[in-house]
């Protein structure tokens, strides 16, 4: 299974030059987000979330910009959801931002991405929020901390869950992971939580150049994640 992921380094001073000009190159749902965004860096990285879904799905698609920003303005798109049907086939979406990375990721199932630069000063959400296993793991590491709070967070939302499940309830098997193309691979672990006779796997790695950490979620344990940097008003 082949999920297209494109990830872009956000430039503000080019696109608060240019980008908000482009007015056509987004959907309307998009648009009216943006304008409710009082934040700039926040704005920002929501035009470029925009943009990649844009030229994700027409590239997926195969379709000009235009063709897919009237797309996703049609009935055929749920952003809630975010799918889109097409030919009786419902294609699956996400976006994730973080400091001055934004990455959008299309695939044929249900999928989570998320990315992260945060830090956990002393530690604290480590160690109240997260599973003994993840604290083991974690230890005073912040890039591994990073590593477990995007991995559980593209698990919650590949499921649609949302982060009001507690990150205690379930973990990784860190026993048993291995490396697929400078991925970690890792399958997520009940501590409570109901998978539904469901087996999930996140793909964790580091964003060379930079101190963030990004993972993919899926129910497809052989994933192959076709990974792009872009540009996008080129």
């Amino acid at each position: 299974m082949n999920t297209k992921v494109y990830m872009c380094k956000l430039d503000s001073e080019v696109i608060n030059r240019e980008g908000f000009g482009i007015t056509g190159r987004l959907p309307i749902c998009r648009k009216k987000k943006i304008a409710k965004i009082k934040n700039d860096m926040a704005r920002n990285q929501s035009y470029v979330a925009g943009r990649l879904i844009v030229m994700l799905l027409a590239d997926v698609l195969r379709l000009d910009e235009t063709e897919t920003v009237c797309f996703l303005d049609s009935d055929k798109h749920s952003e809630e959801e975010r799918i889109v049907r097409i030919d009786g086939k419902v294609i699956h979406y996400n976006i994730s931002h973080s400091g001055e990375i934004v990455t959008a990721a299309v695939s044929e199932k249900s999928i989570g991405i998320d990315v992260e630069c945060k830090t956990d000063k002393d530690f604290r959400i480590t160690g109240r929020m997260f599973a003994d296993e993840d604290k083991k793991y974690i230890a005073d590491s912040q890039e591994r901390f990073r590593e477990v709070w995007t991995a559980k967070e593209a698990f919650l939302k590949c499921t649609g869950k949302g982060i009001s499940v507690p990150l205690s309830s379930f973990t990784l098997d860190y026993d048993r992971e291995y490396t697929e193309e400078d991925f970690k691979v890792r399958q997520i672990i009940s501590k409570g939580y109901d998978l539904e006779d469901r087996e999930y796997y996140v793909f964790s790695k580091k964003i060379e150049d930079f101190d963030y950490s990004f993972s993919v979620c899926s129910e497809f344990k052989n994933l192959l994640l076709d990974m792009v940097w872009v540009e996008v008003l080129s």
